[in-house]
């Protein structure tokens, strides 16, 4: 999977601090990256830009019987970097694979009108 950030530094630094983050300082962001084997298998190898990182990938997790590595990438605006995740399991055929990244940017819906009060009741004291 390539991962690429399209933002130059010059927007990141225009950003305000609770979408950047407290640490970026011009520098990078850090994405975590989660690929999922194939049910039963293990992994057996992950790089980022051709270097293993073998040590660095959590390797202990699972989800539905599928082994989850988890990368943490650092990408400074205009940066791309390459990860790969190899898994070793049984032989056979497992379908191709599936991308699903976040943030997904969609459309806000519109927020519904705001409710008008109440009218106090003219009935019950001071207006309650």
């Amino acid at each position: 999977m390539t991962l690429h950030s399209s933002i130059t530094t010059e927007e990141a630094n225009a950003l305000p601090d609770f979408v950047v983050g407290g640490n970026f300082h011009g520098k990078t962001f850090s994405t975590e990256v989660y690929v999922y084997g194939p049910v039963g298998a293990s992994i057996s190898g992950a790089r980022i830009d051709g270097t293993s990182i073998d040590a660095n990938v959590r390797s202990d997790a699972e989800d539905f019987g599928r082994p989850v590595a988890r990368y943490l990438v650092d990408l400074a605006p205009g940066e791309t970097n390459t990860v790969t995740a190899t898994f070793t399991g049984t032989p056979g055929t497992y379908g191709a694979p599936l991308n699903e990244v976040t943030p997904m940017m969609n459309p806000k819906p519109p927020r519904p009108p705001k409710r008008q009060a109440a009218a106090p009741h003219s009935n019950l004291p001071n207006g309650l």
